[in-house]
């Protein structure tokens, strides 16, 4: 029998003869609502649990199978089974169950009131033909002439849902029975909000449900969310491609050469090449045991004579920058030591400043002039030192440093003055935590000592820190009279935790080494791959020349592993490449509080490509429209996706009639997308 008929009175209805047991099928999809499912969940158990009161009390019931035409009435089914199961069961204990089953046992009380204000505020809303101008695809909408009503509760319900939705598990937040009711309880604020019609919410709203129910714009409106068939598509971003903005910036540099030691290591030349690094810095090269550019590596009799060949070890080196060189990435030579955490061998201050910065100048000419059986690779920059505010780098005094600094960047420029130096290599800019900042650019100007380029580092886990640290290099540079010095930012790295990775910078923190390699792999993981494509992205607008990532060797900080496999930030860097070789940096536009970062790009061929990273730790959907690309004939477009389960794998591809087509993306929880376009002629 069918529950609650309008115009049917079930007191009409007789039991059976010989009192047998009569079965439901009570309609629970299309009660006061239309389209149906159009606006997400509908959970009415109170009313259906009313209804089955008044057929329980009368027949003998032994179960039925409701009527559904979706899965946004998941928590009516739910109900009815319940009933069916266990006839004296309450709606709270029913919905308890669900939500602690379904969503957490730790939002039970919040999300109970939630469906009961849903339920309160449940009735026919607004209907597309409200819209002037929109044409109908069928004549018949019940919800025709509404108009909107109190809905009390609603502002605090979707207030609510926003709470509890930052303390779901991720795979609760994605689930599409806490995203149905999610949006439901959006649509009914924001509608209320805007008057009974929809705004650009309740639109990304509809076309979320739309996925969800695998429906398209072509479905029967009946059991689609209902967006109007001319209503003007908003899209989460635009991008156009005519208007070009400036040049993709290669920040994409590493600390770290591909140089392989051993079987057991995987090829990273090949890997470098691919990544297309622009720059590598070569500090730490095969640390923790370094062996190679170090001063003390190449030259490791300090008192022997500096003028001859034979007191310098070069062969190493030579083979280990030869291995940059090949892969056309220019140089950044660290001259100075490596980082000693356990050691302090070299970490001190030379014994003869004015002969040091000689093997310095030695070394140069090796590189540049062929000195010593050397080469020809003119090598642009020469850095000076390393973190000296650090012990474990240096363990002399700031004045020592920038006394150092001043010799050897004087000898530099003497013998040739187009070659580039630069430091201190800052453990971090804020001159209130690094209290070397100040008093060194104003040694360096009051002296006019040359820096030809400023170089620092930042280790976060915000991207924006990264950029902030930026625009205020720059601004120190500014201020102390150094406009035209570059600003290099030549180490940064993803990073939650020191004392996780066994590091404790002086602190009291312990370290629980059995969790290291854990540690390690989190900062090149989804996390420190989103980190990293926001931070190339978002570095384009700030006042950097150069940026290397640190790093790209074997190191436990690498990008690689020991064993030279790759990391999700190598695919990060190699996505990022493909968009600078584009070169012309194209006009991108975000909805406001827009999550996600965008970059974009054209290249002179009618080949065009964008990067976009999501730090959402939920599955989302985004839409972008591509406006303007050049060229006839239809558009081919290619979507790779990098995520816990994708290294930059293509996961779509298809060919657009459109001109200016709307990309419809999926984007993983913790994901990078690389979508490239091109024209497919005529």
């Amino acid at each position: 029998m069918a529950e609650d008929i309008p115009g049917y009175e079930l007191s009409n209805l007789q039991p059976l003869a010989g009192n047998l047991p009569i079965v439901g099928f009570p309609e629970i999809s299309m009660y006061n609502t239309f389209p149906w499912g159009g606006f997400g969940a509908t959970p009415l158990p109170n009313h259906l649990a009313g209804q089955w009161g008044k057929i329980q009390d009368k027949f003998n019931l032994s179960g039925g199978f409701p009527y559904s035409e979706g899965i946004y009435d998941d928590i009516n089914k739910v109900t009815y089974a319940q009933l069916y199961w266990n006839p004296n069961i309450s709606t709270d204990e029913i919905l308890k169950e669900y939500i602690s089953y379904e969503y957490s046992p730790d939002i039970v009380s919040d999300v109970l009131k939630v469906i009961r204000t849903l339920e309160q505020n449940h009735h026919m809303r607004w209907w597309p033909g409200k819209l002037e101008g929109v044409k109908l695809m069928m004549d018949w909408f019940p919800s025709k002439g509404v108009e909107p009503q109190a809905d009390p509760g609603a502002e605090e319900a979707y207030a609510t849902v926003e709470q509890v939705n930052l303390t779901l598990p991720e795979w609760a937040q994605s689930s599409w029975r806490w995203r149905i009711l999610f949006i439901r309880t959006m649509l009914d604020a924001e509608l209320k909000a805007n008057g009974g019609s929809p705004n650009q919410a309740c639109v990304e709203g509809f076309r979320e449900l739309m996925k969800i129910y695998h429906t398209t714009e072509k479905s029967d409106p009946v059991v689609r969310p209902p967006i109007p068939v001319n209503v003007k598509d908003t899209s989460d971003a635009t991008i156009d491609f005519s208007e070009i903005i400036g040049k993709i910036k290669p920040l994409h540099g590493v600390n770290g050469g591909p140089f392989k030691y051993a079987d057991h290591q995987a090829p990273l030349d090949k890997y470098h090449v691919e990544a297309g690094f622009p720059y590598t810095r070569l500090h730490d090269a095969n640390w923790p045991h370094p062996d190679v550019v170090d001063i003390n590596a190449i030259f490791p009799i300090f008192h022997l004579d500096p003028d001859d060949p034979k007191n310098y070890n070069f062969e190493k080196t030579d083979d280990y920058i030869a291995s940059i060189i090949k892969n056309k990435s220019e140089i950044i030579y660290r001259l100075g030591v490596s980082i000693e955490h356990g050691t302090h061998y070299y970490n001190h201050p030379p014994k003869d400043y004015v002969k040091w910065a000689k093997i310095c100048t030695n070394i140069i000419r090796h590189y540049n002039d062929g000195w010593a059986n050397g080469f020809h690779y003119n090598i642009k920059y020469w850095e000076i030192w390393n973190e000296p505010t650090l012990e474990r780098m240096w363990s002399g005094t700031a004045e020592e440093y920038f006394k150092l600094y001043e010799i050897t960047a004087g000898a530099i420029k003497k013998y040739n003055p187009q070659l580039k130096v630069g430091g201190p290599a800052a453990a971090g800019v804020q001159p209130e935590h690094n209290p070397q900042i100040r008093p060194f650019l104003e040694y360096c100007r009051d002296r006019s000592i040359p820096l030809d380029f400023f170089s620092w580092h930042r280790y976060s886990t915000l991207p924006e820190v990264l950029v902030g640290d930026a625009n205020l290099a720059r601004a120190l540079l500014d201020e102390y009279g150094f406009r035209n010095t570059e600003n290099h930012l030549n180490e940064w790295h993803y990073i939650s935790s020191w004392s996780a990775l066994g590091t404790t910078l002086g602190t009291q923190d312990t370290v629980d080494y059995s969790t290291v390699r854990e540690a390690f792999a989190e900062t090149v993981g989804p996390q420190g791959a989103v980190f990293s494509a926001s931070t190339l992205m978002l570095l384009q607008d700030a006042p950097v020349d150069v940026a290397n990532f640190y790093c790209a060797d074997y190191s436990p900080w690498s990008m690689f592993d020991e064993f030279g496999v790759r990391s999700k930030v190598f695919y990060v860097f190699r996505a990022f490449n493909q968009i600078a070789r584009m070169g012309n940096r194209v006009s991108e536009r975000r909805s406001p509080n827009d999550p996600t970062v965008l970059l974009a790009a054209i290249s002179g061929n009618n080949e065009g490509a964008f990067l976009l990273s999501s730090s959402a730790k939920q599955m989302n959907s985004y839409q972008i429209d591509l406006q303007n690309f050049p060229g006839k004939g239809k558009i081919h477009i290619q979507i790779y996706q990098i995520d816990k389960d994708k290294d930059l794998e293509m996961i779509k591809a298809y060919d657009s009639e459109l001109v200016n087509p709307i990309l419809n993306l999926d984007l993983p929880p913790l994901s990078v997308s690389l979508v490239k376009l091109s024209r497919i002629p005529e």
